[in-house]
């Protein structure tokens, strides 16, 4: 049975089906700031749920605190997944179903011949970029695409997220290209949320990302689609071109 996170905190607990094995949380991003996540998994527990799964973007779970919480409150120990990119069969398929075998492939080697075949991997730009190829050609020069691309990945895509955290164009992209710049300058291979004295050699702090200047609200940016998540507190710029 799938609800939002929201659907459990306001409820009596009447629709859940006791022959149901799982109850799938969606929208669980915003049981992630302050003590919001005690009190769904609390509820949860007044619900006697056993088997729940909980799902959000990787940017939105703090995977220290979240795993130690879910432990501690409901005795048990959670398994953390991660969804995978879509593959090269994934995106020919996905691209295929909207404009036929032989349209697919050609946008797939446009974007392969410019080294750009990753961003293709996430889902929601993949349908950005199947909006684009409806609307006519696709952009022929690297300056053109890259324009086009992060005009459109910076964006977000979630109306119920858009109203609280979507930043001003210029906010947003100060923010990135600072981290991106931090990150290629100082040869880091990804930006960490993790305790300072928990990094590891090739990670770079969010908490020092965060003082360089226009990075103020890199921590929001990062869960846009010019980052990708590498592990649960761990990301990088969709594509070096790009950062």
């Amino acid at each position: 049975m799938w609800r939002s996170a929201h659907d459990v905190l306001s409820c009596d607990g009447r629709w859940i089906n006791s022959l149901c094995p799982y109850l799938c949380l969606g929208a669980c991003c915003s049981a992630q700031a302050g003590d919001a996540l005690n009190s769904l998994l609390g509820k949860l527990c007044d619900l006697d749920c056993p088997r729940f799964v909980l799902s959000c973007r990787v940017s939105d779970w703090r995977s220290a605190t979240g795993v130690t919480t879910i432990r501690e409150l409901c005795a048990i120990e959670p398994l953390e997944l991660h969804l995978d990119p879509f593959g090269a069969a994934d995106i020919e398929a996905y691209l295929s179903t909207g404009f036929g075998e032989q349209q697919a492939k050609q946008v797939i080697e446009h974007f392969h011949a410019r080294g750009l075949t990753e961003l293709l991997g996430n889902p929601q730009t993949l349908e950005m970029i199947a909006r684009v190829v409806r609307g006519g050609s696709l952009p022929e020069t690297r300056n053109e695409l890259f324009s086009q691309a992060i005009a459109q990945l910076y964006k977000e895509h979630n109306e119920l997220k858009a109203a609280d955290i979507q930043l001003p164009k210029d906010v947003a992209l100060d923010a990135a290209g600072a981290a991106c710049a931090a990150l290629i300058l100082t040869g880091c291979e990804v930006i960490s949320r993790k305790a300072t004295a928990n990094l590891a050699k090739e990670e770079l702090s969010l908490t020092e990302v965060e003082k360089l200047c226009g990075a103020g609200e890199i921590a929001t940016v990062l869960g846009t689609r010019l980052f990708k998540a590498q592990g649960g507190d761990r990301f990088n710029y969709i594509h070096r071109r790009v950062g």
